[in-house]
Order: C-alpha cells, then structure tokens, then sequence
C-alpha cells in the first residue's frame, strides 16, 4: 500500500468520524424535540405510516411518494417522511400538514424505537436499496407491519448501478411474505406478483394524478390599488371559507393597511405587487372571476371603478360589494356582505360559459370604452361651440 493510499485511507476515517460526532451532537442537541413529536403522535392516537429517508421531500420530481404520504394524512393517518436533507433543510421535524410529518433521517432510528401505538406501517419502496432483509425481520418483530410498493423493474439500468445482492434479498422476502401488503404500480408488476402469491394482500395502484393542481382551481382575481377602502375582514372571511378557491391579488400598496391585514398569510391567497399596464391583460385572463370588495363608505359611494369596465373588456364574470356605480350594471353579481358574496361567487362561476352573459359584458365593455368617453366630451364642447 502506497503512502499516498494510506494517507487516503486515515483521512476518510478521520471525515467519518468527525461526521458521526456531529450526528451524535446533533442527536444529543434536539433530544426534547423528537421527545416532543413523539408524545404528540401518541397523543392523536391514529394509526400511523412511515416513510424511509430515500428521497426528499423537496426533491425537484414531486411524485408518488409525496403525492400519497398527503392523501394518506388526509385519511386521518399520521404519516411519517424521513428525509436525507438533500434538498430539505430540515433539523429535526417540519409538520407540513396536519397529519403529516417531514422528518431528518438522523432521528429515525431513535423515533422508531419510541413509537408506542399498535397499528404502524413502514411503506417500503422497491427503490431503497439500503433497507435489508434482516432490518425487515426486526421492525416486523416491533410490531410494525410492511407495506411494499413495487413501483420499478428491479434492473440496474434504472438505478444507475448494480443492483446490491441485499436489496434483490429484500425484494423476494417480501414478494413471499404473506403478511406484507403488496402495491404495485404497472400490470406486469402485479401479475409477475400475482404468478407467486395469489391476490392475499396484494393490489394493483397505479400512479395518478392531483386533479385540482393539473385541472386548475378556480382563481378569484383583484387588480388595483390596496388602501383603507379596501375591505380586507371581507374578503378574508371569504377566502377562509373558500377554501376550493384561490385568490390572485394584483396592486399596489396605497398605504400600509395591506401589511396589517391577514391576507398575506391565507394560503390560498396570492398577492403579487404592481404589473405594468401593457401586460396586466395576460394576468387578468388567469381569473375565473373578477371582484372589487370595497368597504361601502363615503368615498366608494362616490366611486366609479375603472378596474370594473376593465373586467368587462377582459370577459370576466364580476362581483362587487354594493357601490351605486356598480349596481347601475345588470352583469354585475352584487353582495351585501360575506355571505352574499360567497353566494354571488358561486354565480359568477357558473356564468363563466354562459353566452348570453358573456355576450352582455362585452356590449357592456364596447359602451363604456375610453374613446366613447372622448366622444362624449367632444360632443359636449361641439354643442357649447354650436
């Protein structure tokens, strides 16, 4: 062995070791918070799914296991994803929902040793190649029963290496095992499984789809200016109870009464700041509905909303609190308060294919456009010079 090599070898030991001295630290630093989470997943007494740090959360593919670790907390199981930080900066744990748990890989040795409650899952994925047959046996031995997701061709060709001997035992192990619940994502899969086992526990899921992120929501959409005029209570009242909705606020800050509402902080709300007016129509049609939520007081009495004819010119069902400028509209959904304005909503949506509607909006929009109002003046001083 060369000096060099040997030289290699002392500092990679040196790497590890330093490395498992940090991890100790680490361990040691949050013990009260993985204390802490263990006593509040024991406290909501569900059954409970956990998933192994094979990839992260955040991982630029967004897929299967995120996509089933949400569905399944929101099934009332306490889902459990452990990350390996690779892309997620997580210290200790993230609840991302209600139900649901991101959680650093380093703790999961020390969280899996504390789970207490009789009905736990461990969601392998045919794509860990480092979970072994005899870690199988032991977490069986706790307790925990294994669900297997048999989601790939067990082929190097998708893993970009050799598949390893142990993950190959792995996979036949628990193809056998009668007590692990079979998934499987591809008809060749479920039936090369079927040919061993029989249907005992063993299904066909097949990948799918979040069908309100591709169909799209229904957007609610403002542009104009966020001032004291502004009724933010409203509008959050509304947003809170709609949840089905999104919410696209486009302005700019007229004052700072924005900052001090609760907008900012909805989840269902966007709120961008000021787009040029050459461009502001490409957002615009990104609207389902358009809406002016305005306060009813002296200075929107004496209101006339340009925004409002604006949204007739973009073809934009629209509903607005009770101005007298607005109510002269017949196309204009009306709302008297929160309720009627989640009432007037629902309307408006429905009015979104509606021909007839459309077809007033737009006579409604070529009425009220600028050069008519140029003309109207113009005719105006020809009279006076007549």
């Amino acid at each position: 062995m060369s000096l060099r090599v040997l030289i290699k070898k002392v500092q990679n030991k040196m790497l590890r070791s330093v490395k498992q001295f940090k991890q100790s630290i680490r361990k040691w630093k949050y013990q009260k918070e993985v204390n802490d989470l263990l006593i509040s997943i024991e406290q909501k007494k569900q059954p409970l799914i956990i998933f192994f740090d094979i990839v992260d959360w955040n991982i630029p593919l967004f897929q299967r296991p995120q996509h089933m670790a949400k569905c399944l907390a929101n099934k009332g199981y306490t889902y459990l994803f452990f990350t390996t930080n690779t892309y997620d900066d997580i210290k200790v744990f993230e609840q991302k929902e209600k139900n649901l748990y991101i959680i650093n890989g380093v703790f999961k040795k020390k969280i899996l040793e504390g789970l207490k409650q009789p009905d736990k899952y461990i969601q392998l994925y045919s794509t860990d190649m480092r979970t072994t047959v005899r870690e199988v046996v032991e977490y069986k031995e706790r307790g925990y029963k294994l669900i297997y997701e048999y989601i790939d061709e067990i082929a190097p060709e998708l893993y970009g290496s050799d598949i390893p001997k142990s993950a190959r035992e792995k996979h036949e192990y628990l193809i056998k095992d009668e007590e692990t619940f079979i998934i499987c994502t591809a008809r060749k899969l479920y039936e090369e499984v079927l040919a061993k086992r029989g249907q005992h526990r063993l299904k066909l899921i097949t990948n799918g789809v979040e069908y309100e992120h591709f169909r799209g929501r229904p957007t609610i959409g403002y542009f104009g200016a966020f001032a004291n005029w502004f009724d933010y209570k409203l509008l959050e009242e509304v947003a809170c109870t709609c949840k089905e909705y999104d919410f696209l606020l486009i302005g700019w800050e007229y004052d700072d009464s924005l900052s001090r509402s609760n907008l900012k902080h909805l989840e269902n709300v966007k709120i961008i700041g000021p787009i040029e007016y050459r461009v502001l129509p490409q957002y615009a049609k990104l609207f389902d509905v358009a809406i002016i939520p305005f306060k009813i007081n002296e200075i929107t009495e004496s209101t006339s909303p340009i925004k409002l004819f604006e949204y007739m010119a973009l073809g934009k069902p629209i509903v607005t609190t009770d101005m007298p400028e607005c109510r002269l509209y017949e196309t204009v959904l009306i709302a008297k308060d929160a309720e009627s304005f989640i009432d007037q909503l629902g309307k408006a949506l429905a009015l979104r294919e509606d021909k007839e509607y459309l077809m007033k909006l737009n006579i409604c929009a070529l009425e009220n456009t600028w050069k008519a109002k140029a003309e109207d003046l113009v005719d105006l001083i020809q009279h006076e010079r007549e």
